[in-house]
């Protein structure tokens, strides 16, 4: 997986996907680092993007907050390199997505997710080795979950604010199309071809 951060993207909100009647947004997405120090003062230093270490968990976990949206930054010491792992969509309504899963015939598992600083509804849709985006709600503590992810209240020295686009690799375009394509509620472009 690969992630792609712009400071030019127009709508901040343009990560919005409106399904059959199950709304979703780009949450966050994942980069694992070997240490979360250094990497800290990466992000900083190259890329010009802050990094809110978490206080319950300074040494492995931190946020780069962006307009509604955020990079989480995780420690994984047995980590030779950064990695891209997890995309994360939000829905609001449990029901609707249930249901919308449930139409769309996606096979899934909701489950509660207990992270450093609260509590989120998870949704992990099994796909048969296709790489997936992990659907969330944060739940707690609720006065946070009420307006989560937060809006960019500081620009970041870098000037980035949104995350302009995510990139998933799959092993064949042919399996995935139709699992994407029912899940964001979107006919798959019919040219598609991969390995």
């Amino acid at each position: 997986m690969s992630g792609t951060m712009s400071e030019d993207l127009a709508d901040p909100g343009a990560g919005h996907v409106a399904g059959l009647g199950a709304e979703l947004h780009l949450d966050h997405v994942t980069v694992e680092v070997p240490d979360l120090p250094a990497a800290v003062g990466q992000f900083e230093e190259q890329l010009g993007l802050r990094v809110s270490v978490s206080p319950s968990a300074p040494q492995r976990h931190g946020r780069v907050y962006l307009a509604r949206a955020y990079l989480e930054v995780a420690a994984r010491p047995d980590g030779p390199t950064w990695d891209v792992t997890h995309v994360f969509l939000r829905f609001s309504d449990p029901q609707q997505l249930r249901s919308h899963l449930e139409e769309a015939e996606l096979v899934y598992r909701f489950q509660v997710y207990e992270g450093v600083d609260g509590r989120w509804d998870d949704v992990e849709i099994d796909a048969a080795g296709v790489p997936m985006p992990i659907l969330v709600r944060r739940t707690e503590p609720a006065e946070v979950a009420r307006d989560w992810p937060p809006p960019l209240d500081h620009p970041h020295p870098g000037g980035a604010f949104a995350l302009a686009a995510v990139h998933i690799p799959v092993a064949s375009i042919d399996a995935a199309a139709p699992l994407y394509s029912r899940l964001l509620a979107v006919e798959a472009p019919r040219d598609c071809t991969g390995p």
